[in-house]
């Protein structure tokens, strides 16, 4: 099963082709990745879809104003607003984009990332030259939530990437994902109140413990999947290392260096001892009981579900 799960790894990170051409060969002026992962340099960028320049225009209609920089297709974790040789660049991993919509179900998970780095942009952060900052990060993530609200998103749907997989702590550079979270619904609402004429009273971001930042260095991330998405664990029998999941969405999906990976998904099986499968590109299927064991098609127990 490993093995199995490793070559689909590979091959889908293979299916990104990004072009050779090196960027961001020193350090940029700024750099801000969505859930605080250092971004490895140099990047490699090629140009974005057309469904992500539709997406950043639809965002852009909603302010009402015209796009200060540009948009990149790179091989960052997720998602990133990068000020380089005084030129505003939004770079996002499309593979990454497409997971993050599977597993939220909808494209808002995707348009907010894509509205939190915008907002670093038209805030004047990219200008700073110093970084990612707690703050900084809560009025971007106020942003995503007021132009979510203008775009017709409701507030779980604005919440959606940040529920999925933010981080619970705070480090030096991002805050913890309930402070976040507080901070999208405050966008939300302001922009909700101005749409039904209503009063706006934001709620209160209540300040991180301190933490001994040498215990907890400002590049750590704890990766986390929010149990409202989770089905079940999958505890495979050779790779207890690893923590799998069922998700919502019935796809069977692990955290490797902070990425959502989908492995494979959960089908009806026609054995009516075992009801279910999971399939898995370039592997066999394997299949799962009424009392939840999984076993390979020989039958051999490999592991099991547990709720």
């Amino acid at each position: 099963m490993k093995k199995a799960s490793l070559i689909y790894l590979a091959a889908l990170l293979s299916s990104v082709s990004f072009a050779q051409n090196i960027f961001v060969p020193g350090k940029p002026g700024f750099i801000c990745s969505y859930y605080g992962e250092p971004v490895n340099l140099p990047l490699r960028i090629v140009n974005s879809s057309e469904n992500a320049k539709q997406a950043i225009t639809a965002i852009m209609d909603v302010v009402g104003l015209g796009s200060n920089f540009e948009i990149k297709q790179s091989n960052i974790p997720n998602a990133a607003a990068v000020n380089y040789n005084n030129k505003r660049y939004i770079f996002y991993n499309p593979t990454f984009i497409n997971q993050i919509n599977n597993e939220s179900g909808d494209k808002w998970a995707a348009i907010a990332i894509l509205a939190h780095e915008i907002g670093h942009h038209l805030d004047g952060h990219t200008l700073s030259g110093s970084g990612s900052h707690p703050e900084t990060e809560l009025k971007a993530d106020e942003f995503s939530g007021f132009v979510l609200r203008k775009m017709g998103a409701t507030l779980l749907q604005s919440q959606s990437a940040m529920q999925l997989l933010a981080n619970p702590r705070a480090t030096g550079t991002h805050p913890a994902k309930g402070q976040r979270l507080v901070s999208i619904d405050n966008g939300w609402s302001k922009a909700d109140a101005q749409i039904n004429g209503r009063a706006y009273t934001a709620k209160t971001i209540v300040p991180a413990q301190p933490k001994n930042t040498a215990e907890m260095p400002t590049t750590s991330r704890v990766a986390t999947l929010n149990k409202a998405y989770i089905n079940f664990n999958v505890i495979f029998s050779g790779d207890r290392n690893n923590k799998y999941f069922i998700t919502s969405n019935n796809n069977l999906v692990t955290l490797r260096n902070s990425q959502l990976l989908i492995l494979g998904t959960m089908v009806k099986a026609k054995y009516e001892d075992y009801p279910y499968a999971i399939r898995m590109e370039g592997s066999d299927d394997i299949f799962i009981s009424r009392s939840g064991n999984i076993v390979n098609k020989t039958g051999k127990n490999i592991g099991y579900l547990k709720s």
